[in-house]
């Protein structure tokens, strides 16, 4: 298949729509608002393998490649969904990027080490530093979110939150 990368940058927690940006900080910038729970699972990839990246399946015309670890990848295959409204420019950012672990791919290493026989210690002691760092990071984008709310209540709009998808 071939895919379009697209970087999330921000979460409308009222719609629960993450906007995708492509060709992000150049002139050809563009974004949309996209329900990723509408995406099928098996069209959902997360780029530069589990360990980093995110990759969607959901075809969008012609984007470039981007080298950022947290993007998505759509597929020139599928046609546009009608629901989904594109939009030039990339919005405002108020926030640094928030990294989370895919919590899929964490869940199958701890599951694999548990799952065998009598755990390697230092595979153990792996998955407790993996599940330490996911939870540092969880309490992180939710401190970030709560600044975020309290920057909305301020009079900004709700889907200003910046919430990029990563795998750390």
């Amino acid at each position: 298949n071939s895919f379009y990368e697209a970087v999330v940058t921000q979460y409308n927690a009222v719609e629960g729509r993450h906007a995708l940006v492509y060709d992000l900080n150049t002139a050809n910038e563009t974004w949309e608002w996209v329900d990723l729970k509408e995406i099928p699972p098996q069209d959902i990839r997360w780029g530069g393998g589990e360990e980093n990246g995110a990759a969607l399946n959901a075809g969008h015309g012609s984007r470039r490649t981007l080298s950022n670890g947290g993007l998505g990848r759509l597929p020139m295959t599928q046609p546009r969904r009608d629901h989904l409204v594109a939009q030039n420019g990339g919005g405002r950012k108020l926030f640094d990027e928030i990294e989370l672990f895919n919590t899929d791919s964490l869940v199958k290493e701890v599951e694999r080490v548990f799952d065998s026989n009598l755990p390697d210690p230092h595979e153990l002691d792996k998955a407790k530093k993996l599940l330490k760092e996911h939870e540092q990071a969880l309490v992180s984008a939710i401190a970030r979110l709560a600044d975020a709310s309290d920057f909305e209540s301020d009079g900004e709009e709700a889907y200003m939150h910046e919430l990029p998808m990563h795998e750390g």
